[in-house]
């Protein structure tokens, strides 16, 4: 009896272990990493040093507002990972890597989901191809496609 006692506590001393390794994981790993987990058929996802300092000085001096509207999916794995990242965003994120969190997770619409999808969509060039006039139309293009 001891030692089936002695065994199921070192099993539930791994599990706890791999728990805590598994919840580590999650907050050390790029968002945009967690993102191509729940978001399929993207072309990636922006990183904030993609994001050119005029276009941030422009969407912040002009009071522009960039809301992620992708509905995650109401999975396990879902709302696991959009917990992670909103208590990420809040907690750990400065303001160009919200920025940055939040253009990956403008819905076009039609399965277009964040900014590098809508760039290869509607101008059909990759982010780094378009000015930044237009990144900043993208921006306002979403807002069409908004649910909110």
């Amino acid at each position: 009896m001891r030692e089936i006692l002695k065994m199921a506590g070192g099993l539930l001393i791994i599990a706890l272990l791999l728990a805590h390794i598994f919840l580590v994981a999650l907050f050390i790993i790029p968002p945009e990493k967690l993102l191509t987990l729940i978001v399929k058929d993207s072309p990636g996802f922006l990183t904030a040093e993609e994001i050119p300092v005029s276009v941030e000085t422009f969407l912040i001096t002009n009071k522009i507002t960039v809301e992620g509207d992708y509905q995650f999916n109401s999975g396990n794995k879902g709302k696991l990972i959009s917990g992670v990242l909103q208590f990420r965003r809040v907690r750990f994120m400065n303001d160009s890597e919200r920025l940055a969190l939040d253009m990956n997770l403008l819905n076009y619409g039609e399965g277009i989901i964040g900014l590098r999808a809508a760039s290869e969509y509607y101008y059909k060039k990759p982010l780094t191809q378009i000015s930044e006039k237009d990144w900043v139309m993208l921006v306002h293009l979403q807002k069409i496609f908004s649910k909110k």
